[in-house]
């Protein structure tokens, strides 16, 4: 994800069907279906719902105008995160087929409460990796991580003190 940033494309269908792990263990990025060069910031997309940040939400589903960026991806890294750690989604879009406007102001309400999502907490799990899952998913994306190279740089941090 970092190179595809660096190459001005975003992926804007980050979820973890989308990610391969190869035989020797790397990880491998599929389905640049939707991907858009950086210059068509403004340009609506796909995605799938669960993993949609919210400016991605109001660009693709609401048709209000959202620019897009990096950020909108990491928005997504930090859902798939979130699901490793507590074992599912923190806005969930799957359930009784609603219209698409209905479900996602739906999603967009659960995303502006999402403190609450970590209230359970996880014995385990690092508070400098829960902080980096926390940041990944403002509601605010000028809050968010601006690179995924910062957010490689916490995570080689993190092993480093946790190996």
């Amino acid at each position: 994800l970092e190179y595809a940033h660096d190459q001005c494309v975003l992926h804007l269908d980050l979820k973890p069907s989308n990610i391969l792990i190869g035989f020797c263990g790397n990880a491998l990025l599929l389905d640049f279906n939707l991907a858009r060069d950086t210059l068509l910031r403004k340009q609506p997309s796909g995605g799938t719902l669960s993993y949609m940040s919210p400016e991605q939400l109001h660009s693709c589903i609401l048709h209000e105008e959202r620019e897009l960026d990096e950020r909108s991806d990491i928005y997504s890294f930090g859902v798939m995160l979130y699901e490793v750690f507590y074992g599912y989604r923190p806005f969930d879009a799957t359930g009784p087929a609603m219209r698409p406007k209905l479900l996602a102001q739906l999603v967009l309400e659960r995303q502006r409460r999402a403190p609450k999502l970590f209230e359970t907490k996880i014995p385990e799990m690092p508070k400098r990796l829960l902080k980096l899952i926390r940041r990944c998913l403002r509601f605010n994306r000028a809050e968010r991580y601006s690179s995924m190279s910062q957010i490689q740089r916490e995570i080689n941090a993190m092993r480093r003190r946790y190996a």
